[in-house]
């Protein structure tokens, strides 16, 4: 039986975070979560004001996560650069989900003004958006999938993104993505920063087993500059730099498919 493979690079990110996590992902579609437990408080008298580090390390779990998700929303632009091992589920349900293709990420600017380049195997694809237009082209194997021909020709006009980029999501959100990552795990901790120390680590798994880490600012938003995990069943490694830096983007000329 031919394996089933996802078509959309969400999945592969979230199954990235669930093979990292050793996730059998068996479980019936229609049960039930169990009730996550309350986070528990920040023990504030745990923390020196006069340390200057901003904290994070008293949260664990979903509001530390929170935390870092909206200090990359707040922060705006940033370039990064990484790639990630997808995790193919088999149609036979008795087989265990196996990992496959490399895809690979560059990534410079924020949501409406970005330049990204993707490659998932031997699929590639360029993303340009900037002033209100969204600008695609991609290899052969790229248009043969899509059966868009103009794909392989040049670039691609659309003023709709959505429908056209939705299979690069979360790739194309940096705050997602990393949402992605983080939240696919069972446990993430935040290590106490060592005096004077600029950044700390996020522990990405449980302690006694941790499978990543995201290293993050100690010191004002805590923003994070790298993503490493790995074990026997997936890996992923990402970057994160120039934070606010606007990137400088502008119009491809070569446009085999003009916008109407």
């Amino acid at each position: 039986m031919r394996p089933h493979r996802s078509t959309s690079l969400l999945a592969g990110a979230a199954a990235l975070a669930l093979a990292l996590a050793g996730c059998s992902g068996d479980e019936p579609a229609e049960a039930e979560p169990p009730p996550k437990p309350a986070p528990p408080e920040a023990d504030v008298s745990r923390w020196d004001p006069a340390s200057g580090d901003n904290g994070l390390w008293l949260l664990t779990g979903e509001p530390a996560i929170a935390q870092i998700v909206q200090a990359m929303r707040d922060a705006g632009s940033v370039t990064i650069e990484g790639s990630f091992t997808e995790l193919v589920t088999p149609a036979d349900t008795e087989q265990a989900p196996y990992t496959d293709r490399r895809i690979a990420l560059r990534y410079a600017g924020e949501h409406g003004r970005l330049s990204a380049s993707v490659t998932a195997g031997d699929t590639s694809v360029d993303i340009v958006m900037v002033d209100g237009l969204s600008y695609v082209r991609g290899n052969s194997a790229y248009a043969e999938t899509t059966g868009v021909e103009a794909f392989g020709e040049g670039w691609v006009c659309t003023t709709s993104p959505d429908v056209l980029l939705g299979d690069w999501a979360p790739l194309l959100e940096p705050a997602e993505l990393v949402e992605t990552l983080l939240s696919g795990a069972e446990e993430f901790a935040v290590m106490e920063p060592e005096p004077g120390a600029k950044t700390t680590e996020g522990v990405v798994g449980a302690a006694e087993s941790p499978f990543g880490t995201l290293t993050v600012a100690a010191v004002g938003p805590p923003l994070p500059s790298a993503f490493l995990a790995g074990d026997a069943s997936g890996d992923g490694s990402f970057t994160f730099s120039e934070w606010g830096m606007p990137a400088e983007v502008s119009a491809p000329t070569d446009v085999a498919q003009p916008c109407d």
